[in-house]
């Protein structure tokens, strides 16, 4: 798995990916 792809599923479900930088 992609870390990329790990912090895109965050993102989407978490609301606060903004703090991911996203």
């Amino acid at each position: 798995m992609d870390p990329d792809a790990s912090v895109s599923a965050l993102a989407f479900h978490h609301p606060d990916a903004r703090y991911f930088g996203v």
